[in-house]
């Protein structure tokens, strides 16, 4: 049995952008619905976020996964604080 990676390295010129081919439009009809977050922070708790990832959408060149991590990280420690 040979899988797609077998078929790709034998016959290479099936491999790639066929720019012959017709483009497909694009579905805008996607209807994506985001749940509300059932995190609630108080005033004080979004300044230490803000402190600690003061802009969410910088490149942390790793995806922005680096910056998921340290959000999680901030919330976890503020949970896990006395009152």
């Amino acid at each position: 049995m040979h899988s797609m990676d077998d078929a790709v390295l034998s016959e290479p010129e099936n491999y790639g952008i066929d720019f012959e081919s017709s483009v497909t439009e694009m579905d805008d009809n996607c209807n994506v619905v985001v749940p509300e977050s059932e995190v609630h922070l108080t005033e004080q708790e979004m300044t230490i976020l803000r402190n600690h990832v003061p802009d969410p959408l910088e490149d942390d060149g790793n995806c922005g996964i680096d910056l998921y991590i340290k959000v999680c990280e901030v919330l976890k420690r503020m949970r896990d604080m006395p009152s």
